[in-house]
């Protein structure tokens, strides 16, 4: 067995913070910590001046690590976030070399030695030391090499099973050899459990958006005060195993998900297909309601412990909501009497908008989604009632008071037909631009989306505020690390249970799914290769016959346009996912999605468990006719996103934050 011993170590104090899926954020504590290599795996271990003690791998599990004067944050990918602050500058310096190395030998796979070799680095302003331990492999190292020269090892008579063909070192002083990139593992999407297409291709899109998946997974979520089977604990595992995971811990985390959602909409518990925007409006409606009930339990603990007194303000929020962070949005109805000029204001809150695929006027034109987006915010005569002076006709204008971040559309593909009870498909073409902008339906005092700046990637809602918002004291903080280790391990434990019986399911009944499966997606297939020609050939407008498009100006009509490509206009936003639906109903057919990659650049489409790469103008080319749900996220928080991902979350002082300036920045006329 291989020694044990620090690679790196802090001999002084530094202030430690983690924050993991299970233990949520811990506030700032005192410790060291060091670097281990034990049978050739790398850990992080954290020791706290209070007695506890964490450990963290980092061989095949160090994601992106950054630094700065004197704090190292590293990621990993199981989610964890560890953030080591007040680190001597040399330290950080050494330990982000360390980690340089380690990420760069196969993504942390490469192999280690024995500990043989120590230097001790004094610093020069007295911080500390730093343990650098040189790393030699004995001849009783079960493994061996093909490379030849000084850093080959003796060949062994006994018989063992090359598992891959690593390069080894003498030390780290020794010059590094070249080391070809190792391939990257395909990507592989979500399992259809049985006609559950339309949940794969919402989730997709949704983990896609990486502001949304960051406040899923960064915030200290107080467990305790979740049910086990609650949607934010589904959907916290599920994103986390998203890129990690195997096919099989996948399909069983989707279960979970499908069944809180069943249990709150039965129509979702069958194996029929169902409505991929009711989905979507059902996971983002109970992700509200589960936060909501998280935070008002913990208001009413912390008002029970530390009452407040008259005068003081209460308790702020312990979990923010990522739907509300993130695609929540508020509507302004102005309502204007026609009779006395009466004005009424209302404001209604959405998750997404539902937009009408209006009817063409001039049949060589066709329709987009900002001119669909436009018709929902136009101008309209109601029958109203007058408190004023009992007038019975109205005005009523629509307007944002607040952007999301991101802006959900759900176009209306479908209209019913009484006679079959079915709802059919409208296959009018409609244009997908790359931006919509929504300069015209805001006001001069529409809030921008929540901020987003440098920071937030780098400590994301582990902000010194939040400390006052939890419990103190020693003993809270032993309780807590108990508690979240008992948790941990009897959700692993039901995990593997999990695992273990839907690897014992009689095979009777995997074929019968697999049989239900296949016929589905035959009739499905079936139907859309008969609707398709139909579809393909018809010139006619099959758009709601009830809403026409609206009449432009060249002037009007020609910016929108330009915006479409460039983006140019005050609040803008960008196509970064859209759900597509290929057949003729809602009730049949298949779901797809394509997402924006914004860390690399590039465009994926998720076909259930199939994965491919494919360019942004085939998406807007494709989709055309059976684009469905789209997500457009806002200009300024997409470049900042792009910005941090490209620093690795380093803050970068003296930038602008994004939105942090007036929504509209033109002057409206006045009529």
């Amino acid at each position: 067995m291989a020694q044990t011993g620090p690679i790196v170590s802090s001999s002084g104090t530094v202030q430690i913070r983690f924050s993991s899926i299970d233990l949520g954020t811990t506030k700032w504590r005192e410790g060291t910590f060091e670097i281990l290599e034990k049978d050739n795996k790398i850990s992080l271990c954290l020791r706290f001046n209070c007695g506890t003690l964490k450990i963290f791998q980092l061989n095949q599990n160090l994601k992106t690590f950054s630094q700065n004067l004197s704090r190292i944050q590293l990621n990993l990918k199981d989610s964890s976030v560890i953030v080591l602050d007040k680190v001597p500058q040399m330290l950080v310096q050494r330990t982000y070399e360390y980690l340089k190395k380690l990420k760069q030998e196969k993504e942390g796979n490469c192999t280690f030695c024995h500990m043989k070799k120590c230097k001790i680095f004094c610093f020069p302003d007295g911080h500390g030391h730093v343990y650098l331990y040189y790393l030699e492999r004995t001849s009783s190292s079960p493994r061996t090499t093909t490379v030849t020269g000084s850093n080959s090892l003796p060949h062994h008579s006994t018989p063992f099973k090359r598992i891959h063909r690593p390069i080894d070192y003498g030390g780290w002083r020794k010059p590094r050899l070249s080391n070809p990139a190792q391939p990257q593992p395909p990507l592989q999407g979500f399992s259809n459990l049985g006609n559950t297409c339309y949940m794969n291709a919402i989730l997709q899109s949704l983990f896609s958006v990486p502001s949304f998946s960051k406040d899923m997974l960064s915030q200290s979520v107080p467990w305790s005060k979740v049910s086990i089977n609650g949607l934010i604990r589904c959907f916290v595992h599920l994103l986390a195993k998203k890129d990690v995971g195997s096919s099989e811990t996948k399909k069983d985390l989707l279960r979970k998900v499908k069944n809180a959602i069943s249990s709150t909409v039965e129509r979702f518990s069958g194996n029929m297909q169902n409505d991929a925007h009711e989905f979507l409006c059902q996971c983002l409606d109970q992700l509200k309601e589960e936060v909501a009930k998280v935070n008002k339990s913990l208001t009413n603990e912390a008002m029970v412990t530390s009452p407040v007194r008259t005068g003081e303000v209460g308790p702020a929020l312990i979990y923010t909501c990522p739907v509300v962070n993130n695609m929540e949005f508020e509507v302004q109805h102005t309502i204007t009497c026609k009779s006395c000029g009466e004005v009424v204001t209302k404001h209604e809150r959405f998750n997404d908008l539902s937009i009408d695929l209006p009817r063409r006027k001039k049949k060589l034109t066709l329709c987009s989604i900002q001119d669909s987006l436009d018709l929902f915010f136009r101008m309209e005569e109601i029958e109203y009632s007058c408190e004023k002076c009992s007038g019975k006709a109205a005005t009523v204008s629509h307007k944002f008071s607040k952007l999301p971040r991101v802006l959900i559309l759900h176009l209306k593909r479908y209209n019913y037909d009484p006679q079959l009870s079915l709802n059919n498909k409208l296959g009018q073409r409609v244009v997908i631009p790359r931006y919509l902008t929504l300069l015209s339906h805001c006001t001069q005092v529409t809030q921008p989306p929540v901020s987003i700046n440098m920071d937030e990637f780098l400590d994301m809602t582990m902000d010194e505020d939040k400390e006052n918002q939890t419990p103190k004291g020693l003993q809270w903080e032993r309780d807590l690390d108990s508690q979240c280790n008992r948790n941990q391990e009897r959700e692993e434990q039901e995990l593997q249970q999990a695992l273990t019986q839907s690897l014992m399911e009689c095979a009777a009944q995997e074929m019968r799914e697999e049989d239900d499966l296949r016929r589905a997606t035959e009739l499905s297939l079936q139907e859309f290769n008969r609707s398709l020609p139909e579809m393909l050939c018809s010139d006619d407008d099959s758009g709601n016959q009830d809403m026409m498009d609206t009449d432009w100006t060249e002037a009007e009509d020609e910016s929108p346009k330009r915006n479409a490509e460039s983006g140019d206009l005050a609040n803008s936003f960008r196509l970064i996912s859209v759900v597509s639906h290929i057949g003729g109903s809602s009730s049949s057919g298949h779901y797809i999605s394509d997402v924006y990659d914004t860390k690399k650049q590039s465009w994926l489409t998720y076909n259930d468990l199939e994965v491919s790469e494919t360019q942004e103008a085939v998406v807007q080319r494709d989709r055309d006719r059976s684009g469905y749900i789209f997500f457009y996220m806002h200009k300024d928080v997409l470049e900042q996103l792009s910005e941090m991902e490209k620093s690795g979350g380093i803050a970068t002082t003296g930038r602008k934050q994004c939105c942090s300036t007036p929504v509209n920045r033109f002057t409206f006329k006045q009529d």
